[in-house]
């Protein structure tokens, strides 16, 4: 069997899109926002989301606090997320740019202008050379409804932001292709 792959050079070049979020916490008693793209569901039941974040001074809030926030942004607010993801919250006042709100946690800042928000208690920390993996148990989801269809989240509605790399581009969730599970 003849084989049409190519194998590539680099191997940090491997990318595929991954989920832009805000993830939010408290930093010296101020909310604070950072733009992170490394994101998953681990677990249903208790419903556990982990995200992967290098030396970031949001990460002081998270570990201190034991609580965190995960904002969806949708494609028009691509600039302010771009914006989280450039500057430093040691530096910059960056919940300045948001309407911020708290559901039932105090320290899980969350996004209006997010078309979804998490709040989660801190699960737990796992150290990985230079990056922290926060595992959030998620405590509440809130959204509006012009994002829900039938009593649900519509992603179409949404409009998540993903981020390829190493291209560094964003772009909106696609067309769906099928129905997973059921093909």
């Amino acid at each position: 069997m003849i084989m049409n792959k190519i194998k590539l050079d680099n191997v940090k070049s491997f990318g595929f899109p991954m989920p832009v979020v805000l993830v939010g916490a408290i930093v010296a008693e101020k909310p604070t926002f950072m733009t992170a793209a490394w994101i998953t569901r681990v677990e249903s039941t208790p419903p556990l989301i982990a995200v992967a974040l290098a030396n970031h001074y949001t990460n002081t809030g998270i570990q201190e606090k034991k609580e965190f926030s995960i904002n969806i942004p949708g494609d028009s607010i691509v600039s302010k997320v771009d914006h989280c993801g450039t500057t430093s919250g040691r530096l910059t006042d960056k919940a300045s740019v948001f309407r911020i709100f708290n559901g039932n946690l105090d320290s899980a800042p969350m996004i209006e202008e997010c078309s979804v928000s998490l709040e989660c208690v801190l699960y737990k920390t796992i150290q990985i050379l230079k990056h922290t993996i926060f595992i959030g148990e998620v405590k509440g989801i809130y959204s509006e409804e012009k994002y829900i269809t039938e009593n649900k989240l519509d992603d179409n509605k949404i409009r998540a932001l993903l981020v390829t790399m190493p291209e560094n581009n964003y772009h909106i969730l696609g067309e769906k292709v099928g129905d997973a599970w059921n093909l």
